[in-house]
């Protein structure tokens, strides 16, 4: 059981680099494309209080099940080391 856990922590390290790299490279995108664009201080300025208005109503909810799904992982991966 113990290579087993240990394989399960490789595994879900993976997924999350990935996923992380992913995201990266998205918000990379993102970067070029603004910095790309002609907008001027006004436009970055509305962008950036857009932003602030919306995230939460997108990042909270996220965050919520990122954080359950990490809670219980590691409660499962506890039921198993404790067996």
């Amino acid at each position: 059981m113990n290579a087993f856990t240990v394989g399960l922590i490789i595994v879900v390290c993976l997924v999350a680099t990935v996923i992380t790299y992913r995201v990266l490279k998205e918000e990379e995108q993102k970067q070029k494309a603004y910095e790309e664009s002609s907008e001027t201080f006004q436009d970055e300025f509305n962008r950036s209080l857009e932003y602030e208005r919306t995230s939460w109503k997108t990042n909270i909810p996220l965050l919520t099940w990122i954080y359950i799904i990490a809670t219980l992982a590691s409660l499962i991966a506890l039921v198993i080391y404790m067996v």
